[in-house]
C-alpha cells in the first residue's frame, strides 16, 4: 500500500511539496498575497475617501454656522478648499441628507423675512435670490408665499415708515418722487410705487 500511496503523487506535486517544504504552498500563497494586498489598498482608499468626504461636509457646516447658504454656494466654498468634484458630490449630498442645505427652505425663509415681514416686492426677492444662486425652482416656488400679500398695503406700510425720515421741509411732489424711487428700489412695481407715493405724500395728481 505504501508504494500505491508515492504513486498517487505525479513528480511535479513532489516537486511542489519540495518547494512548499522550503518556502510554503507557492501555487496558494501568491493568490493569497495578491487578494490581500487588494484588501490593503481598499482599505487605505477607502478611509481617505470618507475622509475627504467628513472634512467638506465639515467645511459646509461651519460656512452655515454664521448664515444659511445656497447649494451653489456651498459647492463654491468646497471647490475653494480644492476639493476633486467626486469628494464635492458626495459631501453635498451628505449636507443635503442632514438638512445644513436646503435651497427651498432657504428661499421661503428669505421671502418670508424681507418679503412678509419687511414689505419687499417680489421683483427684488427675486434678484437677491438669483445673486445667492439659489435654484430658479426653489425661488418660484418660495415667492408663492407672497400670492395672498396685499402688495399695495404693504408698499404703503413701506412709504409711511420712510415718510417719518424724509426732511419736513419738502414739497408734496418731492416727496413723492422719493417715495416712489425708495419702493421701487425695494422691488415694487413702478406703477404701484407712483399710487402709494401720492397717497402716502398727500398729492392728489400726476406728477411729471
Amino acid at each position: 500500500m505504501s508504494s500505491g500511496a508515492g504513486a498517487v503523487s505525479p513528480p511535479d506535486a513532489q516537486a511542489d511539496g519540495k518547494q512548499g517544504a522550503r518556502g510554503g504552498d507557492a501555487s496558494r500563497q501568491a493568490p493569497v498575497d495578491t487578494l490581500r494586498a487588494r484588501e490593503v489598498r481598499a482599505e487605505a482608499d477607502g478611509p481617505t475617501v470618507d475622509k475627504a468626504v467628513t472634512k467638506a461636509v465639515a467645511a459646509i457646516l461651519r460656512s452655515t454656522a454664521s448664515r444659511p447658504i445656497t447649494e451653489a454656494e456651498a459647492i463654491e466654498v468646497l471647490q475653494g478648499h480644492d476639493h476633486p468634484p467626486d469628494v464635492i458630490a458626495a459631501a453635498i449630498a451628505e449636507a443635503r441628507r442632514q438638512r445644513a442645505i436646503d435651497d427651498l427652505t432657504f428661499c421661503r425663509m428669505w421671502v418670508e423675512d424681507r418679503g412678509l415681514r419687511r414689505g419687499f416686492g417680489a421683483a427684488r426677492l427675486r434678484r437677491e435670490l438669483r445673486r445667492r444662486k439659489a435654484h430658479p425652482a426653489a425661488i418660484d416656488a418660495a415667492l408663492t408665499v407672497l400670492d395672498d400679500r396685499e402688495d399695495e398695503a404693504a408698499a404703503e406700510e413701506l412709504a409711511r415708515a420712510r415718510l417719518g425720515a424724509l426732511p419736513a421741509p419738502l414739497e408734496p411732489a418731492a416727496v413723492a418722487r422719493r417715495l416712489v424711487a425708495y419702493l421701487v428700489r425695494r422691488g415694487h412695481h413702478p406703477a404701484l410705487a407712483e399710487r402709494v407715493a401720492i397717497r402716502v405724500s398727500g398729492l392728489d395728481r400726476q406728477w411729471d
